[in-house]
């Protein structure tokens, strides 16, 4: 059964997302990856979506990916019941997840029923490529990237932030330029998610927006 949560700004729709669980916060313990911001002098955003968990009452584990190899990470991630990767850079996240081995780690973790919370770079890393994050996101950051292929928790695109004036133009800009592409590709506003429950695939959207 997979079970995920992929939003364009993960702490204004968390609280749908609780809404959906069959046991409280309180009782269950988040992986933390922090690894696709660390690039990213001010990343507040990483900081704001981890509050947000603890506030909700998860119990939250923080992992870094930077130096770590799969044997580090496997035993991390013992007893966790949520994997959560925040935003920033996604080619220097999907490096990281490469170079590390988390992608194996993380692909058997959700095929075994654990749930996967993603925010921004974290969403597009669930999908089959992050090539349409070019433009988006400074590529020359991952330099030992040799693929755009990433997790393919889901078999389409997920690009978030399309409401976002810093963002809407490039992303337009990458729609039009990828309109016969072979995967499709939703776009998602500041305040959805696409909540996906194995077969069910659904666009949820909160009903009052945090401001940034």
């Amino acid at each position: 059964m997979k079970n995920l949560f992929l939003a364009s700004v993960a702490r204004n729709t968390l609280d749908i997302f609780v809404k959906s669980l069959k046991r409280p916060a309180s009782k269950l313990k988040v992986a933390f990856i922090p690894t696709a911001g660390n690039l990213i002098v001010d990343n507040w955003f990483v900081l704001e979506d981890r509050k947000k968990l603890l506030e909700l009452g998860f119990s939250v584990i923080d992992i870094n990916l930077e130096g770590k190899i799969a044997k580090e990470l496997s035993k991390e991630m013992i007893e966790i019941d949520i994997v959560f990767f925040a935003g920033g850079n996604t080619f220097y996240l999907l490096q990281e997840v490469r170079k590390s081995g988390f992608d194996k780690i993380v692909i058997e973790f959700v095929n075994q029923g654990g749930m996967y919370i993603g925010s921004s770079a974290g969403t597009l890393l669930a999908g089959p490529t992050i090539e349409l994050a070019k433009d988006i996101d400074n590529q020359n950051e991952a330099p030992d990237l040799k693929s755009f292929d990433a997790l393919s928790l889901i078999d389409f695109v997920i690009l978030p932030h399309y409401d976002d004036e810093d963002f809407k133009e490039k992303i337009d800009q990458n729609l039009l330029k990828n309109k016969n592409h072979e995967y499709e590709i939703v776009t998602i506003c500041d305040d959805q998610a696409v909540a996906v429950n194995d077969d069910s695939i659904k666009i949820v959207k909160s009903d009052t927006k945090e401001l940034k």
